[in-house]
């Protein structure tokens, strides 16, 4: 399957298997196109420009860049891992404009948009959505050379109602299993300014201060707050392969629910395969 294909074949287990501990191989409908199979509510990006909109400010906000020569020319870029290249195809597929390619000497490819046309629409999809400081100062300045009047921006646009948490997630956040079942979702920033942010959009999570690398990280491990972003995720569909992670989650939350995880259930070792699996999975990046 291209690169470009906006369908992706997941393995999916479905609800009626869970017991059984089958699989079959499902193909799911890409968000970008249909939603998520999962839930009717989910919206898709192409339909709803404005949502792609905060989508991709998020992702901005995470891995972009916003680029002014001397000359006054302007790209912007977004840089994805490698695993996720099929991402910057729909991106580029929604946007109109791009050139995807492959960074030297790192495990990971760019979407670069530098025409003059295509840097136009891309402001205007993310005008009033970016939450970073520096983003928002270059975006303004962008703008101020292609004409474009800048919206200010709302610290509402980190909230369950826009989509701009799914694009954020994307580029910054992490999802791991720590010990043998502890869920957890996280996301890092060198400021935590964007975190506190994150938490009182959310109502959920914590914010700790990482010495290892001088930053902090935002860290949900409840069962109560997942649910709550499992949900989120279902209406505003993550588009790397992060996707496949929350199918994974819910299964394992799913078996937690049914005792699965304690130690003389008679199916523990379903969830105990699941985790390896999805472990095993991650080590690969």
């Amino acid at each position: 399957m291209g690169p470009g294909n906006v369908v992706n074949t997941l393995t999916k287990q479905s609800a009626g298997n869970l017991d059984s501990g089958s699989t079959q191989e499902t193909t799911v409908p890409d968000p970008l196109c249909q939603g998520s199979s999962e839930t009717t509510r989910a919206i898709s990006y192409d339909k709803d420009l404005d949502q792609f909109g905060f989508y991709l400010a998020g992702l901005i906000d995470a891995d972009g860049s916003i680029y002014i020569s001397k000359q006054n020319y302007i790209s912007i870029e977004i840089t994805l891992h490698e695993k996720d290249e099929q991402t910057l195809h729909k991106l580029k597929k929604l946007i109109g404009y791009g050139i995807i390619s492959k960074r030297n000497n790192v495990k990971a490819f760019r979407i670069r948009i530098n025409t003059k046309a295509g840097v136009i629409r891309v402001l205007t999809l993310i005008n009033g959505k970016l939450l970073t400081n520096q983003k928002i100062e270059k975006f303004n300045a962008a703008c101020a050379l292609y004409g474009v009047m800048p919206i200010n921006s709302s610290e509402n646009n980190c909230s369950p109602s826009t989509a701009w948490f799914s694009g954020f997630f994307d580029g910054d956040g992490h999802i791991s299993i720590r010990n043998e079942y502890t869920l957890t979702f996280s996301a890092g920033q060198k400021s935590r300014d964007l975190l506190d942010l994150i938490k009182k959009g959310f109502d959920c999570g914590n914010i700790y201060f990482d010495k290892s690398w001088n930053g902090y990280l935002f860290s949900i491990t409840d069962t109560k707050s997942i649910k709550k972003l499992m949900e989120y995720f279902e209406n505003y569909p993550l588009l790397t392969t992060q996707a496949i992670d929350i199918i994974t989650i819910k299964r394992i939350l799913l078996f937690k629910e049914r005792k699965y995880h304690l130690k003389n259930h008679p199916l523990k070792y379903r969830i105990d395969n699941l985790v390896r699996v999805f472990k095993k999975r991650l080590s690969r990046y």
